[in-house]
């Protein structure tokens, strides 16, 4: 299957240059600037001087305007002949940021609306041999956000920081980016993460989902089920190898999505330890449908979380990895920057070596900020630390409305599969401080059967829902804080 990357240098303008005349008026004497993707539009209009930077004095005020206005951003795509006759072209985004409406060939393909989906779209009918011109025009979050908010029957509250882009929490996007109390209001656009086409003959692989589970001390038993969405009724070739373990054989695909089930039984495995305990030891799992080829990294270990009665009132909450207790040390893990172009490996590896050095064996991603790039994850695996994994909900009410419990829905779809293989991945968090919250508006205060139904509504009749369905072997936990499944305090 032929991929062709989309990423590089892209030409960036705003939507309506008299729009933004009385801010940066070059866009009236000048057609574009180049902008890098994977990034985001702030850092181009930094790296051309058209922006003070926001991290300096009060340059935050300055630049609000950016996230108030829409932009483009074009790029010419050359096509072969031989890649037109696949008979399907696919492209496909994630990280995308987040209301995106996307053009070929000034034909328009699909929209976006949620950062943490990942977005396909066969774009094959609008696509020709030669020059191609591909669009992505960005809508403000925060113009879309207040036209959300004039539609709902009555308000949603969110908390307000002392630079604040308005209802924040009406779109699935990185919260913080409107502003938080320890960091600045920058309202970003972009792709975060290769965006490219594939061309498909056969079909493609859409998940891959891996279940350990003990046999012995050094045996176990692995079960990988892939999803694969077949363009025809095929005979495939199928194999899965691992370790001293191999499966091969062939599959009748329908038309459609197909179930993929290999199960291997490794043997002389050594477990996977988290920092301080023994050795994070990863095997490369090889899987190959037809002519696709996926690979990833498996570690093979016990993880229960235990919360019996402590005998003081209270209950405990203790993480036993391979049938050991572990003191959790560790931190809350926000974005690394504001500006997520600057969000590298090497940044990662940086910031979690220092996690490791300084002796924690457990890290927590925020719910305020992103589920974060595969990089962040194999790091973690490969250092040993756990991941304590809120969904991107923070200090904030959240509509029930069906169009955003199905976005959120989507959402998680295709993040839990996405995530679940990590043997670093401790927990699924629900929200942070969002079972609190209710306590914290005025709305809120004075309805409080309303919020807690629209609560209760997202976070356990979606979120938990579909974690249930798609991870039932890791721990799920509320909020954080909270004091567990089924009780409504927030344990503070």
């Amino acid at each position: 299957m032929d991929r062709l990357s989309i990423n590089g240098t892209w030409h960036l303008s705003p939507l309506k240059s008299d729009e933004v005349a009385q801010f940066c008026p070059y866009f009236l004497t000048h057609d574009h600037i180049d902008c890098t993707l994977p990034g985001d539009i702030h850092s181009a209009l930094l790296s051309q001087g058209l922006i003070p930077d926001p991290y300096q004095g009060c340059n935050e005020l300055d630049i609000q305007w950016v996230g108030k206005h829409d932009w483009v951003l074009t790029k010419p795509v050359d096509i072969s002949e031989e890649q037109l006759a696949a008979g399907s072209a696919v492209l496909t985004l994630t990280m995308a940021d987040t209301f995106i409406t996307l053009l070929v060939n000034e034909v328009e393909i699909g929209r976006c609306d949620n950062q943490f989906r990942r977005w396909r779209f066969d774009v094959q009918h609008a696509l020709r041999k030669g020059e191609n011109t591909l669009k992505l025009v960005f809508e403000s979050a925060e113009k879309r956000a207040i036209e959300e908010a004039a539609k709902l029957p009555y308000p949603i509250p969110y908390s307000v920081y002392p630079v604040s882009a308005k209802h924040r929490n009406l779109v699935r996007k990185t919260q913080c980016h409107s502003g938080w109390d320890w960091g600045p209001c920058i309202l970003s656009f972009g792709v975060y993460e290769e965006i490219h086409l594939q061309f498909v003959q056969e079909g493609l692989v859409e998940s891959v989902s891996c279940t350990t589970k003990e046999v012995d001390e050094t045996t176990w038993d692995l079960t990988v089920e892939v999803m694969y969405n077949a363009k025809a009724r095929l005979n495939l070739p199928c194999r899965a190898e691992i370790a001293d373990s191999m499966q091969e054989g062939s599959i009748e695909t329908i038309v459609g999505m197909n179930k993929i089930t290999f199960r291997l039984l490794c043997h002389t495995i050594q477990r996977w330890w988290p920092n301080g305990e023994g050795k994070a030891v990863l095997y490369p799992l090889t899987l190959t449908i037809g002519g696709q080829e996926v690979t990833k990294r498996i570690g093979f270990r016990t993880l229960t979380v235990k919360t019996e009665e402590d005998g003081e009132g209270g209950k405990d909450m203790v993480f036993s990895v391979n049938g050991r207790d572990l003191f959790a040390k560790g931190a809350n893990w926000i974005p690394m920057d504001a500006l997520f172009s600057r969000i590298t490996r090497d940044r990662y590896d940086q910031l979690l070596q220092a996690c490791v050095d300084a002796n924690m064996n457990m890290i927590r991603v925020w719910g305020g900020g992103l589920y974060e790039h595969e990089d962040f994850y194999d790091l973690c695996d490969e250092k040993g630390l756990l991941i304590w994994q809120d969904c991107m909900f923070s200090c904030a009410m959240y509509p029930s409305n069906p169009e955003f419990l199905a976005s959120v829905e989507a959402e998680l779809r295709y993040q839990v599969p996405r995530l679940k293989d990590h043997p670093s991945l401790a927990l699924w968090c629900g929200n942070n401080e969002d079972l609190g919250a209710i306590t914290w508006y005025e709305e809120s205060l004075k309805n409080r059967d309303r919020y807690v139904i629209d609560y209760d509504r997202l976070n356990e009749g979606v979120v938990a829902k579909v974690i249930a369905e798609l991870d039932p072997e890791r721990t799920w936990w509320p909020s954080s804080p909270s004091a567990g499944p089924g009780d409504f305090s927030d344990n503070w």
